[in-house]
């Protein structure tokens, strides 16, 4: 006998569809990149590919830690995006005021870390986490 008997296992609320994406979706999302980040190559496939990797601000490798704090703060507009639908998709009524403050977070971050980008020359999920994206020097 399985665990559902047969039946589709189905979400009751917003709170644990939330639950069930974080655990499936964002976090071995987070995973990946610090994992390839932290590793030696320093690089996620895609970074590889493009000749990029990740470096500490100061010398030495990246350590896990502040990868996944990079990766956790870089996912974070994601993770908003993802709140903001599942508590509007399982609201029985009009939507709540208060749910647009995730939206909204959801849209402004991204924006002033493009803006930061632009202006500055990095993220402030870089500077928070002490980290920077680098072309891959050959040695």
């Amino acid at each position: 006998m399985s665990y559902t008997s047969g039946k589709t296992p189905s979400i009751s609320g917003p709170w644990e569809s939330q639950m069930v994406g974080f655990l499936f979706m964002t976090l071995p999302t987070i995973l990946y990149f610090s994992f390839s980040e932290s590793s030696k190559f320093q690089a996620t496939i895609g970074k590889r590919v493009t000749g990029l990797s990740v470096v500490p601000q100061h010398e030495g490798s990246p350590m896990f830690s502040k990868v996944l704090l990079r990766n956790t703060v870089k996912f974070l507009p994601w993770e908003l995006g993802h709140l903001t639908a599942n508590l509007a998709i399982y609201s029985s009524t009009a939507i709540p005021f208060w749910i647009y403050v995730p939206m909204a977070l959801s849209i402004a971050i991204p924006v002033w870390w493009l803006a930061s980008i632009v202006f500055r020359g990095y993220a402030p999920y870089e500077s928070i986490s002490k980290t920077c994206v680098c072309l891959r020097t050959s040695t």
